[in-house]
This record gives structure tokens, C-alpha cells and sequence, in this order.
């Protein structure tokens, strides 16, 4: 009797949930295979340090294996603004130096960080309205942690660019459910600005924002959704109706 297994023996020992005694890798993990349980864990011990630096070092390899196709990048971005081929800011683009890209993908990496702060900060502020009862330092390590899947969409983007050695191979936002859209529009850009993989982060980030905030979930898509859909339609609409017709009239 003594070495029967009790019916809920095997019951305690799977699907054990996520602590915050287990490490930073398996939070990271846990926030692509197991969201709720990883916000959990990272309620109870926040941490934005290791998906920093796995940010850093991945943007930092994807820079490297990006270098000899910088020039065909630029050259596919502009003409995504109407340029023609004999557009004079077409005719003046020449391969980047070694030390302008590093120097542009610091300053990448310092853009995203303060993204992660901003977005920390409107949640934290906001989720006072609805009684929160997180910190500043929970809300920084979900949007730290759900960036996971804007890398993942990077690497692809980074694998389709050196399988295909195109630029419009590699790219993974909205608009290309949209081939019809006209790429001066503003609808197209609204579409063009949202990352397939950085709206999956996002929805994402509901989850964990609810989670270490105390709040419902449609409270924490309000906070979270609305500022950043807000910045997608403010970007469209300033490429739409300022930058691009500046360049039309360059041209």
C-alpha cells in the first residue's frame, strides 16, 4: 500500500507552474510558450536585464549579417516612398560605413530601450485609474520581456533577407496581407508601421500588464493597445501627408 502512486501524485509534478525562483531564461521562455504563468513568475521577481542584453546581442548579430545588403535596404525603403528610380535622393545613396551602422543600430537599441520605458510608464500611470497595484519595475519587465517576439520576427526577417538576398523578401509587417493598397496611402502605411510579430508581443503584453497590474484584461488592452496603435496612426499619418508629398515635390 505503502508504494501505490496516489491519483494526484502525477498531477503535482506536470504543468508545475513558473516561480520566481526560476532564472531569467525560463521567464523569457515561459512569456512565448506560457505568458500567464511567466507573469506570474516576473510579478513576483521583475527582471529587464537578460532580455535587454539578448536585444543587444541580437541586433547586434542581425546588424553584422545585414551589412552587405544595407545599400539595397535603403534603396527598397525610399522606393516604398514613391520614389522613382531617377528620384535625386535615389541617385545619392551609397553603402553606409562600418561605423555609420554601428552608430545607427546603438541608437536603435537606445530608441527601443526608451520605448520600453515609455510604454512602462503610460501603463504604470494609467493602470492607477483602474486601481493597480503594480510597479513601475513589473510593467518595464513585461515590455522588456514580450519584445522576445519582435526579435523573433527580426531573425526571420534577417534568414528571408540572406536566403532571398531581397529587401521586399524580408519583410514581415501588415502590409503584405494588403498588396493592393497603394504605397503612398495612408492606409498602407498604418499597415506597413505595425509588425506582424511586434502585434503578437503586444496582445502579449495585455496578458502580462493584467497579470502584474491586478487589473482586467480589456482595462490592461486600453492602456496597453490604445498608446500604441495611437503612435502607428500618428507615424502613417506623418509619412502620408508630410513626408512622402516632400519628397514628390523634390522629385
Amino acid at each position: 500500500m505503502d508504494n501505490q502512486v496516489k491519483p494526484n501524485d502525477h498531477q503535482q509534478t506536470v504543468g508545475v507552474p513558473l516561480t520566481e525562483n526560476d532564472g531569467a531564461v525560463k521567464k523569457y521562455i515561459g512569456v512565448i510558450f506560457e505568458p500567464s504563468k511567466a507573469f506570474k513568475a516576473i510579478k513576483s521577481k521583475p527582471n529587464f536585464i537578460f532580455p535587454l542584453v539578448i536585444m543587444m546581442l541580437l541586433i547586434g548579430v542581425k546588424t553584422y549579417i545585414s551589412l552587405p545588403y544595407q545599400q539595397q535596404i535603403e534603396l527598397y525603403s525610399q522606393k516604398l516612398m514613391g520614389m522613382s528610380a531617377d528620384h535625386p535622393a535615389l541617385q545619392n545613396i551609397q553603402a553606409q560605413s562600418l561605423g555609420t551602422t554601428i552608430l545607427n543600430a546603438v541608437i536603435g537599441i537606445a530608441l527601443i530601450v526608451v520605448g520600453w520605458l515609455m510604454m512602462a510608464g503610460i501603463a504604470r500611470l494609467f493602470s492607477m485609474l483602474f486601481a493597480g497595484k503594480g510597479k513601475f519595475k513589473q510593467d518595464l519587465s513585461v515590455f522588456a520581456n514580450v519584445y522576445v517576439f519582435t526579435l523573433i520576427g527580426a531573425v526571420l526577417s534577417t534568414v528571408l533577407l540572406v536566403v532571398t538576398g531581397s529587401p521586399e523578401k524580408m519583410n514581415t509587417n501588415l502590409s503584405v496581407l494588403f498588396p493592393f493598397l497603394e504605397e503612398t496611402s495612408f492606409l498602407f502605411w498604418i499597415f506597413n508601421s505595425i509588425n506582424i510579430f511586434t502585434l503578437w508581443g503586444i496582445i502579449v503584453a495585455v496578458i502580462g500588464i493584467s497579470i502584474v497590474e491586478d487589473i482586467k484584461k480589456f482595462q490592461a488592452c486600453l492602456i496597453v493597445v490604445f498608446p500604441w496603435l495611437l503612435s502607428k496612426i500618428l507615424l502613417a499619418a506623418y509619412m502620408a501627408l508630410f513626408a512622402i508629398p516632400m519628397l514628390e515635390k523634390i522629385g
